[in-house]
């Protein structure tokens, strides 16, 4: 599911239908949390599809698939594990960049609020990378660890 969506709603998808799922949700393994939730709906999706088995990728199934990935969505949002993103743009951010952060917002079924304080991310003009500021952990498990590289999303 990871890859299905990384293929099919990543950074390099052109026009994406909808924002993927957070990856750490797929680290959740609490009973009740959200990967218990995605994988209750999967299933449940695809019992009623009357699935034999998932098949993530055959390009027929990908619109089916995707379906799956939004009612994943709407169950982790039903049970207060996830939340649709609510920005904040900062005032030095230009015109054309809040346009286009307004446009990609709607298109993402997003909302922009007024203050710092009801948002769930806020936004800041485009910057050049720090060279020092590469990468940063999310995760350990062991002697793994999921990292976040600066300027990507969640690798």
């Amino acid at each position: 599911m990871i890859q299905f969506q990384e293929d099919n709603l990543g950074k390099g998808v052109k026009n994406p239908a909808f924002t993927r799922l957070p990856v750490r949700f797929f680290y959740n393994f609490l009973p009740d949390g959200p990967l218990c939730r995605m994988l209750a709906t999967m299933y449940k999706f695809k019992y009623d599809q009357g699935w034999r088995r998932f098949d993530l990728s055959s390009p027929s199934r990908k619109d089916t698939n995707l379906q799956m990935c939004m009612k994943m969505e709407e169950a982790l949002i039903e049970h207060e594990l996830h939340v649709v993103p609510k920005l904040f743009l900062i005032d030095d951010m230009s015109k054309e960049e809040k346009d286009k952060a307004k446009e990609i917002a709607k298109k993402r079924g997003m909302t922009i609020v007024g203050s710092e304080s009801e948002a769930t991310h806020i936004l800041h003009p485009s910057s050049d990378a720090d060279e020092n500021a590469y990468c940063r952990p999310v995760f350990k498990k062991g002697e793994k660890c999921l990292v976040h590289f600066y300027r990507e999303p969640v690798s």
